[in-house]
């Protein structure tokens, strides 16, 4: 399995599936293909339009985002293998070197020295439809441009009502259903073609939800009215620069973050850009984003000094992207379970994202999902399942607390955590 383009092949959703996947990104197109691996028919439904879609990339803001060395060895445990020809598309890179600035001093930290593989800078358009027709080949129908807008639990299975999404509308929810028994609270490339079912009103019947949205938790927070906490409410106000010409290869290959009074800058080279992001809370981006302010504040950075020169933007619009940190108070009940974003979205400073979206499909297949799968058959019981999610809750309950105090950690140092 590799990232060229793929035929077409369209698939119909099966109307009873073993499992509706809310979400076709990293966390959902992975846990499709470990599922399929085990057999398990799976549906994924993104609200997003995908068919047809390119990984070739020129979106105005390309999203690059750094990965920890696992991300491959995770992604050909889950029968992935296009992560080579991905990187030869230009879709990954790897990066040797963490740049850490505080107080005007910056403190390199190579991988090599401490006996650690190369992290990954990952173009996510590209790797996102590599997932999803890697996902389509191993047998998950996906259905795009749509969203799952009612549920409502009938015997051993739900009633998911699923709907098109028009263009630049938001899906609709109905009125929260009875939520699930509390498990446990929280304390210029070749194209890649996509495959994707018709869109269009339709009921499924699931036997377990999947939440993979991301960080709207669509599924778990707005139709199972399960609670989502923020811890912050931090923004990254972004713009992209070219390379410059100048560059060393040490540079090329590497990512800088800095501190400053409001919060703090990244630098993060991509194949053709620099995405260069500000990160602040939500009520100062307002007088952030505006030109004067976010120049005044580049300008008396080490990083606009040393590292960066004096090119022109390539956008000189600002792009606002939400970059907070949240979890839902529940993780799992009877008949469902979030995982990835829509679980617990991280601080980049402290996290890689990427890496953790994999692990959770990795771990809720083999120790949620398929057991879960094998103790309800046919049952009609609403606490069937139980035991697994209490696993999963309790996993996602060490995770977050873990978050936390790694969290203060990074913050005092600026070191991210995901670099090796």
């Amino acid at each position: 399995m590799d990232a060229r383009p793929r035929p077409v092949v369209e698939r119909e959703a099966p109307d009873v599936p073993d499992v509706l996947i809310a979400g076709a990104g990293p966390a959902g197109c992975a846990t499709a293909l470990a599922l399929r691996r085990a057999g398990v028919s799976v549906v994924l439904v993104e609200r997003q339009a995908v068919r047809g879609e390119t990984a070739c990339g020129g979106s105005a803001m390309p999203r690059i985002e750094s990965a920890t060395p696992d991300v491959p060895v995770l992604l050909a445990r889950l029968g992935f293998e296009g992560f080579d020809a991905l990187a030869a598309l230009g879709g990954a890179m790897p990066y040797e070197c963490a740049l850490s600035v505080h107080d005007g001093a910056p403190v390199m930290r190579r991988f090599a020295d401490r006996g650690c593989r190369p992290g990954w800078l990952v173009d996510r358009a590209r790797l996102d439809a590599a997932l999803r027709a890697a996902a389509i080949q191993a047998g998950a129908t996906l259905i795009d441009a749509s969203a799952i807008d009612g549920l409502q639990r009938a015997g051993d299975r739900w009633r998911a009502s699923v709907s098109p999404v028009r263009s630049g509308t938001s899906a609709s929810t109905s009125p929260a259903a009875p939520a699930a028994s509390d498990a446990t609270s929280l304390s210029s490339a070749s194209p890649v073609g996509v495959t994707a079912a018709s869109p269009g009103p339709r009921s499924l019947h699931p036997r377990l939800l999947i939440d993979a949205t991301g960080r709207r938790a669509a599924l778990a927070a707005h139709l199972l009215g399960v609670p989502r906490h923020r811890l912050d409410r931090q923004v990254a106000l972004q713009r992209r620069i070219p390379v410059p010409s100048a560059w060393s290869a040490a540079q090329r290959h590497s990512v800088l973050v800095e501190g400053d009074p409001a919060g703090w800058w990244s630098t993060v080279p991509g194949p053709r850009d620099i995405v260069l992001s500000w990160m602040v809370q939500a009520p100062d981006a307002a007088d952030c984003r505006r030109p004067d302010a976010w120049g005044k504040a580049w300008s008396a950075t080490w990083s606009a000094r040393h590292w960066l020169t004096a090119d022109a933007p390539r956008d000189e619009t600002i792009h606002v992207t939400s970059a907070e940190s949240a979890c839902l108070s529940r993780a799992a009940g009877p008949g469902w379970l979030a995982i990835g974003d829509a679980l617990m979205s991280l601080d980049p400073l402290s996290s890689s994202g990427l890496s953790g979206a994999l692990r959770d499909a990795v771990e809720a297949c083999d120790q949620v999902v398929l057991p879960w799968l094998s103790r309800s058959s046919g049952s009609s019981d609403p606490r069937d399942g139980w035991t697994e999610a209490q696993a999963w809750a309790t996993r996602a309950d060490r995770f977050w607390r873990r978050f936390l105090t790694e969290r203060a950690s990074a913050r005092r140092s600026l070191m991210p955590m995901g670099a090796g």
